[in-house]
């Protein structure tokens, strides 16, 4: 648990942030991927684009166009499929108190999803194989109202979070509300 009066993220009334974090890295594996295939495809096109100084090629418009265009390509899949995803995992990052849950993420718009602890009434937990083989899952907690919700996805050690906010949303209810088995009740 960590103590803070305030955040990066906003101000909270109690000053008491008990978990912050970003997604889990998985996140970054595609990024890695297209990376790696990016230095291959950029080397391989090195090599396979003719030096136009050295050899005897007749210096038309094609040649001088086709290294442009595949690289610009390259360079399309590094921005798009490489630092757009990187920069999305840097900004995105979850802040749960005794009073909030709150989601953000952003960089030139920062947008943010908050639900109060008071209103949570269901905690569920989401694990695919992928996520059991990195240790991270889905909790989605659902308010009572209508369309109240907030899916946390990837997020790091999801059976201990899971724990802790079941025994923090319990916690930190009204006195009207009980918990039953997982699921709360009003």
């Amino acid at each position: 648990m960590m103590s803070d009066a305030g955040t990066r993220d906003g101000d909270y009334s109690s000053g008491e942030v008990l978990l912050s974090s970003r997604t889990h890295a998985k996140a970054l594996l595609a990024p890695i991927v297209v990376q790696a295939l990016v230095i291959v495809l950029a080397y391989g096109a090195g090599r396979w684009i003719p030096d136009l100084e050295t050899e005897m090629v007749d210096l038309t418009v094609v040649n001088k166009v086709i290294p442009i265009v595949l690289y610009a390509l390259l360079f399309l899949m590094e921005v798009f499929f490489v630092v757009m995803p990187v920069v999305r995992w840097m900004s995105a990052r979850f802040v749960v108190t005794p009073e909030v849950v709150r989601m953000t993420w952003g960089l030139a718009q920062r947008d943010s999803k908050e639900i109060l602890i008071r209103n949570v009434i269901q905690v569920e937990m989401t694990r695919h194989l992928t996520d059991r083989l990195f240790g991270c899952g889905t909790i989605v907690l659902r308010g009572a109202s209508e369309g109240e919700s907030i899916a946390l996805n990837d997020v790091p050690d999801v059976v201990r979070v899971k724990a802790s906010g079941m025994s923090m949303v319990s916690k930190y209810q009204l006195p009207s509300v009980t918990p039953v088995s997982g699921f709360l009740k009003t």
